[in-house]
């Protein structure tokens, strides 16, 4: 299992993909909280690509290694493969161990009292188990939604950092949409300063639309 652990450690980056960011002409002074924020926004596009390139070309290099290791001796052929039948040769394991522990500390009973121990402690033990797994997919659940809140705090700055420089340059704003064009538009920024903002209101990027001029 040595081999798995030089899968883990490919790493590559890639270029960032373009995001449309407020032009801000020579004459005009960008304050410096723009440049953090793309900065930022930079760094968290970047650490996505090479964490999305890096799960991959792991994935890929690990489920090699699991064919070639233990494809035609135990019939296991990928890493999720391999990790369900580790963690069920662990769960044996375990129940083996809880059971040669009852019969021995029970060696005065006969086989049919020692049967119905065995059977409870193994069905404490699963309850158990079910608890621990539900309580991790509760804690995995709020982490989900915390990070969400976050996100959507972050995108709520960053419109009204956007919203606020638009107005300053005289950008076209727009309420509930646009026009109908607005939905086909690539150099149109969506805001939405919170979670009551239901303007669905938009800023226009392109010089050069007609429509959005028309607002």
């Amino acid at each position: 299992m040595e081999n798995l652990e030089q899968a883990a450690n490919i790493e590559e980056v890639a270029a960032p993909q373009d995001e449309i960011e407020p032009e801000v002409t020579e004459s005009e002074e960008t304050p410096e909280v723009k440049d953090l924020t793309e900065t930022q926004a930079f760094s968290k596009r970047l650490n996505e690509e090479r964490a999305r390139i890096e799960s991959e070309v792991s994935a890929k290099t690990r489920d090699e290694l699991i064919a070639e290791e233990y494809g035609e001796s135990h019939g296991i052929f990928t890493y999720a493969q391999y990790k369900q039948a580790k963690a069920q040769a662990q769960e044996e394991a375990k129940a083996q161990e809880l059971e040669e522990s009852i019969r021995r500390k029970y060696s005065h009973l006969d086989d049919e009292e020692l049967a119905d121990i065995i059977e409870l402690k193994k069905a404490n033990e699963e309850n158990k188990r079910l608890q621990a797994e539900t309580k991790k997919q509760q804690e995995e659940r709020e982490a989900y939604e915390y990070e969400k809140m976050l996100k959507r705090n972050a995108y709520y700055e960053e419109s009204k950092f956007r919203l606020k420089w638009a107005k300053r340059r005289g950008q076209p704003i727009l309420d509930f949409g646009g026009y109908d064009e607005c939905s086909r538009c690539k150099k149109k920024f969506d805001v939405q300063i919170d979670a009551e903002d239901d303007f669905c209101t938009i800023i226009c990027y392109d010089k050069n639309c007609v429509h959005h001029k028309k607002g």
